[in-house]
């Protein structure tokens, strides 16, 4: 089993990083605008996001592909954010 770490340090350190970079991303989980949610098209966006209503802990790997975890507040542009066309 692979490691696991805490790449947020509270609710709002994870908020901003997906504002930063999962809202605005290419690969953000697709929508319609009425609610209807298709499938998640990235396996960061995921992992975070189970672990934002689980235990805050995401596998390694996942983290070191994401430059997480946050260190002192600073809010990292994900390396594989794609901007939006």
């Amino acid at each position: 089993m692979s490691d696991r770490i805490t790449p947020f340090s509270n609710g709002t350190e994870f908020m901003v990083w997906r504002d930063y970079n999962c809202d605005r991303c290419a690969k953000d989980c697709p929508h319609d605008g009425n609610g209807n949610y298709g499938e998640p098209l990235c396996d960061i966006e995921v992992a975070i996001a189970y672990a934002s209503v689980d235990d805050g802990q995401i596998d390694k790997t996942i983290a070191d592909r994401a430059g997480l975890p946050v260190r002192g507040g600073e809010i990292c542009q994900c390396p594989e954010f794609e901007a939006e066309p």
